[in-house]
């Protein structure tokens, strides 16, 4: 309905008022269920999502505030995260009928316009809580992502100076993203309030702008989600740990697939029945989602301290092995055959742990009891279980000594270990 043109609107309110019960509930059946999803699911998945986010969000804190009695600044995106998505989730409550009629007056049901025509302010007013409503969404999903930047920052002080470009790289293109995919709904339509009537029933736009507009989004998202899910995965070929440990470390920090997986699910189901429709509903559910999913996946990146964190078990089992290792270190020379059995087998086993030296991950995360073999300036292989059980925090915590770096670095320029 553009309300630039001379509309009788009068005579609009009597059609409307004329339409019977049965008329009012069969157009509301069908403006709930216009999208692939239908507006109760759409509620109801939104609702399971951000309770989930919001237990795991609580549970971070509670390990930081309880574990380190402080809060870092990856928390802080983290925290600024949740606050936008309580904001977004709360709108989305709010407006979510508005969102259906919307749709559905774009896609011409005139009995839903004749609905929409006594609540003509509401639908008018639309931009003016869409607006937020995405802005605060991007928001939760980009701070994520500068969260996960945070978290990898300490990761790379040892790293070549091609990926630490990179990675500054990657977070420029980051946040250029996220203040465009901001903006970019000033594009499709730049009016507000009553002016919004120009973007029904269709946009000031053409086709072509708005299906650039529309597309850029989900490459952006996935091109800077790519991005992020590259750095730890480049840190982690570079360390010498074993395959197992990359897998479950990797798993932790790349925990951004997620997101990426929803913004491919966004844009696969763009067009409605397979028209030239945007399903808009649709969009609005897996960009909200992915914002869900965003807080859920950052959240859960803590748990791996407290899931295979220190325990007394596990200290005893360390010390052993730091004996073990120094015992192994005195008695190279000794021939096994003239050791009893139960030696002879220890002896046999540790010798087949490489006395490497670490670069990347493993050399970053030396905990307490962290040892520099001072005869052979290699960095002993209880670094590779203390990056099990090590929060990044205490790297961040602890001054690095002069003596450590210049060894790191050399042992990564080292040819053994490559």
């Amino acid at each position: 309905m553009d309300a630039s043109q001379s509309l009788n609107w009068t005579l609009i309110n009597e059609m409307a008022a004329a339409l019977t019960p049965e008329q009012r509930a069969e157009a509301e059946m069908r403006m709930r269920s216009s999208s692939k999803l239908p507006m109760d699911h759409f509620q109801v998945a939104i609702g399971v999502l951000f309770g989930l986010a919001s237990l795991a969000f609580f549970g971070r804190i509670a390990v930081r505030v309880l574990s380190r009695r402080r809060i870092f600044i990856d928390d802080g995106f983290v925290i600024t995260s949740f606050v936008c998505l309580v904001a977004a989730t709360s709108i989305f409550y709010k407006r979510a009928r508005i969102i259906y009629m919307v749709f559905s007056l774009m896609r011409g049901d005139e009995v839903i316009e004749l609905i929409a025509s006594q609540e003509i302010a509401d639908v008018y007013g639309q931009m003016n809580w869409s607006f937020p409503y995405v802005t605060f969404m991007w928001t939760t999903i980009f701070m994520v992502k500068l969260c996960y930047f945070a978290f990898f920052r300490v990761l790379l002080q040892s790293m070549p100076k091609s990926l630490i470009r990179y990675y500054w790289t990657a977070v420029v293109m980051t946040i250029v993203a996220w203040m465009y995919l901001v903006l970019q709904q000033l594009i499709i339509c730049p009016y507000f309030g009553a002016s919004s009537f120009k973007c029904f029933p269709t946009l000031p736009v053409s086709d072509t702008v708005m299906n650039f507009t529309f597309w850029i989004g989900p490459v952006l998202d996935a091109l800077t989600d790519a991005s992020i899910i590259s750095i730890p995965l480049i840190i982690l070929r570079k360390s010498q740990m074993a395959l197992l440990t990359k897998i479950g470390l990797g798993i932790f920090l790349c925990l951004s697939l997620f997101m990426l997986a929803c913004s491919i699910t966004r844009a696969a189901g763009t067009y409605y029945n397979g028209t030239n429709a945007l399903d808009t509903p649709w969009q609005v559910f897996w960009l909200h989602a992915e914002a869900c999913v965003s807080v859920l996946m950052a959240s859960i990146t803590v748990y791996r301290s407290v899931l295979v964190g220190p325990t007394k078990v596990s200290g005893r089992f360390q010390r052993w092995l730091n004996k073990a290792l120094q015992m192994r270190a005195s008695n190279e020379h000794l021939d096994p055959r003239t050791l009893d059995m139960r030696t002879r087998i220890g002896w046999t086993l540790l010798s087949r742990i490489p006395n490497a030296t670490l670069s990347g991950l493993a050399t970053l995360f030396g905990g307490p009891d962290h040892t520099l073999d001072s005869e052979t300036n290699n960095l002993t292989m209880d670094s590779i279980f203390e990056l099990r059980d090590t929060n990044y925090h205490e790297h961040l915590e602890r001054p690095q000594p002069r003596e450590l770096q210049r060894d790191v670095n050399e042992s990564i320029s080292s040819p053994d270990s490559m």
